[in-house]
């Protein structure tokens, strides 16, 4: 990466980092004030104030992740894949991807989680798996179409002792238009380096004009792994 592309990729950073915090705060601005105003707070009922600590709540998360995001991204324009640092731990995928399908898209009704088996343990570090979830949940929202099915796909290979994780599109956007999209998106690049850094891979399948599937593959267990 050249001196030109690197500066860039950090504009960028700081750029969106600035949008966000500028987000984070008008959004949270209204329900803060509200509590803080006490003719009107004393008028809430329990219920109402538990809505407006879940909504608290949702953007300080959202906002952390985005930190963790970018400080991630930042150490891969500056150090490439020498700037991940894994952390191993045997987890359960499907708790994690029902976690971070709730607070990606909590109001989006027809996406489904599809495991088979119903439950697999892998050798990841927990952080980073959120990160590629994340973005590639974002993505594929972003660019599903009225009407479009997205899914959550996870397949346990019993050789070599691989999972399989996929996002899919139904009847979305096509196959072309997604990949395209990825392929020239910035953070795809990130993305890609997290992957690889589990000793994985990611690929595009395309479901002729009913959409796409943007899967990435992970070992069960991290042979040698480094904490």
């Amino acid at each position: 990466m050249d001196l030109e592309e690197r500066n860039r990729l950090l504009c960028l950073i700081i750029s969106t980092f600035m949008f966000e915090t500028f987000q984070f705060h008008a959004n949270l601005q209204p329900f803060i004030g509200m509590l803080l105003d006490e003719p009107k707070e004393q008028a809430f009922t329990r219920e109402d104030r538990l809505k407006f600590y879940g909504v608290i709540e949702a953007q300080l998360e959202k906002h952390k992740n985005l930190a963790h995001d970018l400080n991630t991204v930042y150490k891969i324009v500056m150090q490439g894949p020498e700037g991940v640092h894994l952390h191993y731990e045997q987890i359960d995928l499907r708790p994690v991807i029902e976690e971070v399908v709730q607070k990606t898209s909590p109001l989006m009704r027809e996406l489904v989680i599809d495991f088979e088996p119903e439950h697999i343990v892998a050798e990841v570090d927990a952080a980073h798996f959120r990160h590629i979830l994340r973005d590639l949940l974002a993505r594929a929202i972003q660019y599903a179409v009225s009407g479009s099915q997205v899914c959550i796909l996870a397949r346990q290979e019993p050789s070599p002792g691989s999972v399989q994780v996929g996002v899919q599109v139904i009847k979305g956007s096509s196959s072309k238009v997604w990949r395209k999209s990825l392929l020239h998106w910035d953070e795809f690049n990130v993305v890609k380096t997290l992957v690889e850094a589990h000793k994985g891979m990611l690929w595009t399948e395309s479901l002729s004009d009913t959409g796409a599937i943007f899967w990435f593959r992970l070992p069960l267990q991290q042979a040698g792994a480094k904490e």
